[in-house]
């Protein structure tokens, strides 16, 4: 029997009204690090690749920070994962609301009640590579097929094991 009460699971969407801080073309992605890790919400304004210059100067600030110890390490991901989660973007009519960003089917397929939002730039990274990876398929050579893994859904990335079911 098949489980209609089934849901994906969606990332976070912000729906409501919150302060945010701009970022846009032409400021330092140093202007914005510290708002971010002070737990401020900056929203990328204009064009997609600032928010991935943001998100590289962050992890630079970061490393920095923490330095190279096994603890340092762990405490820059939880701090990178924190800080990285406020740099937002605007969804607005199911599209990311900046140049040059990615076409992602998900943000319709998946909020099909909500057109406007916001959402953390990580989030949507992640979205456009499950839609890419939902759009072009996986093929498995051995197997002759190709599948096209809908987002959330674990799918394998190496087949080395189907060989055993080929040569035994």
């Amino acid at each position: 029997m098949i489980n209609t009460q089934l849901k994906p699971h969606k990332p976070d969407i912000i729906t409501h009204d919150v302060e945010v801080y701009s970022y846009f073309d032409g400021m330092e992605p140093s202007d914005v690090i510290l708002e971010l890790i002070n737990g401020h919400y900056v929203l990328i304004e204009d064009y997609y690749n600032n928010g991935l210059l943001v998100l590289e100067e962050l992890k630079n600030h970061l490393k920095i920070k923490f330095g190279d110890s096994f603890q340092g390490q762990r405490d820059y991901r939880a701090a990178y994962r924190k800080a990285s989660h406020q740099l937002l973007l605007m969804v607005i009519d199911h599209k990311v609301g900046v140049r040059k960003s990615p076409k992602i089917g998900w943000l319709k397929i998946l909020y099909p009640e909500i057109k406007d939002f916001l959402i953390s730039f990580p989030e949507i990274q992640g979205l456009n590579s499950s839609w890419q990876w939902y759009v072009n398929g996986i093929k498995i050579d051995l197997l002759g097929i190709k599948i096209h893994p809908y987002y959330g859904v674990y799918f394998p990335t190496r087949f080395d094991h189907l060989n055993y079911l080929k040569y035994g």
